[in-house]
């Protein structure tokens, strides 16, 4: 499965000028939690937080952030979490899209002029407890038509690794 992940094209077009194609994605695995995700082909990883909970890639034309990170369920429960950071991303920007299921849930729009992805799952780390994976993805208004059609393809490559 994760070699079909692996394989998709864009066409991208970044201020009128064709930008770059991430045709491959590469694996991110995080010890910490035990989450797992996807990120473009050609995004630069940037040093690791010291707590571990995560990373950032940075792609290389500066204009896209792709953050991969766990956290414990801190609120007990998936819901009360989703309205937590609705409202927080509503009080620095506007949520224009969300979605959910029974263990995942996205947020998306604007803050501080620039597009925001969320996509947070639910799930356990190796130790048994309760966490959350999550994709942050970030990017400028002229690099939406680069990274729309590969969000669904990030978001379905976020999950925790079997322990």
């Amino acid at each position: 499965m994760l070699k079909s992940l692996m394989k998709f094209a864009t066409v991208a077009v970044l201020a009128g000028v064709a930008g770059p194609v991430w045709a491959d994605v590469f694996p991110y695995s995080n010890a910490r939690f035990g989450v797992t995700g996807l990120v473009p082909d050609g995004f630069i990883a940037q040093p690791a937080p010291a707590n571990g909970d995560g990373r950032m890639f940075v792609s290389p034309n500066g204009a896209v952030t792709v953050t991969i990170y766990g956290s414990y369920d801190a609120m007990g429960d998936l819901a009360a979490y989703r309205d937590f950071l609705f409202e927080t991303y509503s009080d620095s920007g506007t949520v224009t899209y969300q979605a959910g299921g029974a263990d995942w849930f996205v947020l998306s729009g604007l803050e501080a002029a620039r597009v925001f992805y969320l996509r947070v799952k639910q799930g356990q780390t190796c130790a048994g407890d309760v966490a959350y994976a999550h994709l942050y993805v970030r990017y400028d208004e002229v690099a939406r038509d680069q990274i729309d059609p590969i969000l669904g393809t990030l978001g379905r490559g976020l999950g925790f690794a079997p322990c």
